[in-house]
């Protein structure tokens, strides 16, 4: 719990970022479905997550650019 990651977007192709089984993926108000994804839309977006183990949740904390759900 409370482990972080920072993914950052340095390339033109799309970074896409999927939970696991049983995973969602919290954006600010807006939350994956279990195994759900995000994806950038340009280079140099940026998200940083940490990790919620009671809830299998990663958590949003940091967001630069846009990202789709």
């Amino acid at each position: 719990q409370g482990e972080k990651v920072i993914v950052y977007a340095d390339t033109t192709s799309l970074v896409t970022i999927t939970g696991n089984t049983g995973q969602v993926i919290r954006y600010g108000n807006l939350v994956t479905a279990a195994a759900g994804s995000i994806s950038n839309t340009a280079r140099g977006d940026s998200l940083t997550f940490v990790w919620r183990a009671n809830g299998s949740e990663w958590n949003t904390i940091a967001a630069i650019g846009n990202w789709d759900l």
